[in-house]
């Protein structure tokens, strides 16, 4: 086994709930509060004018590494960068 090995992301079979602590955007990971710390976050899949900021509550779908993967909890929390959202979530089963 390679030192610096790459892992498949590990899908999550039902969401957990985290808190944005740093915003979150396609182009730029930030950060949540899930069980007492801190964690890198980023988007699982969505729009590029999709952003979420700190205060708001998210969906951990997964994990890439020590990045959680996260979609927004709901439509109305998502604040669009060209004041139209424009979400797109894929469905996730569990493996």
């Amino acid at each position: 086994m390679a030192l610096f090995e790459s892992t498949p992301y590990q899908m999550f079979p039902c969401p957990l709930s985290a808190t944005v602590t740093n915003s979150v955007s396609p182009e730029t990971a930030g950060r949540v509060f899930f069980k007492g710390t801190y964690w890198p976050a980023r988007f699982y899949t969505l729009r590029p004018q999709t952003l979420v900021r700190p205060g708001q509550s998210v969906n951990i779908i997964g994990r890439d590494g020590i990045t959680l993967l996260i979609v927004p909890r709901s439509i109305r929390q998502v604040t669009s960068t060209t004041d139209r959202p424009n979400l797109q979530i894929s469905s996730v089963r569990p493996a």
